[in-house]
């Protein structure tokens, strides 16, 4: 298991409890980087690419994903796309209430955006039981590469308040906000 600061919340939290990160990395930047090394790899091994599976989201957010990063990663081998059913985060291509492990194909890398604290629940419901080898949560990562919702300027990003903008153009997520002040207090 690998655990990445994914948001400023967790660096400021590190900090306060003395331990030292390396750095930030959010979900959405890790998940490009690992799609354009696994295109990359692809094109110099033919024989043996890196495949790739997209499980979650509605709307086809997870089709919409899959295109954006292909077309932005030629060669990126993804072998399935799925979205989330109501009560259960798996439903490759849309095949309402199928057998998961049967529906899902091997993959070597498994992206999960269905939401926290589900998505880390549904793998670690899942881990060992399906043909993947590597499975990662990233949350909103769909939305933002699909262009569903818009992701903060970089020099927000940069300072440590994504987080603002986010609330700022999803008012929604006010409760999600408060939720974490509590967590620090």
């Amino acid at each position: 298991e690998i655990a990445s600061a994914d948001g400023v919340g967790l660096v400021i939290a590190a900090r306060i409890l003395g331990i030292q990160l390396q750095q930030r990395i959010p979900g959405v930047d890790l998940m490009e980087s690992i799609c354009r090394m696994a295109a990359d790899n692809s094109k110099k091994d033919v024989r043996k690419p890196i495949t790739v599976g997209f499980l979650g989201g509605k709307r086809n957010i997870a089709e919409k994903t899959a295109h954006c990063l292909r077309e932005k990663y030629p060669g990126l081998n993804i072998a399935f796309t799925a979205e989330e059913w109501p009560g259960h985060p798996a439903s490759v291509h849309n095949e309402q209430y199928g057998n998961v492990k049967s529906n899902i194909p091997h993959v070597d890398m498994l992206f999960v955006a269905v939401g926290v604290p589900k998505q880390e629940k549904w793998m670690a419901e899942h881990v060992g039981k399906l043909p993947v080898q590597i499975m990662m949560s990233v949350g909103g990562a769909f939305d933002y590469v699909s262009g569903e919702v818009r992701r903060a300027p970089f020099f927000v990003r940069s300072v440590g308040l994504e987080w603002l903008f986010r609330l700022v153009t999803q008012p929604w997520r006010i409760k999600r906000q408060k939720a974490l002040l509590n967590f620090l207090m």
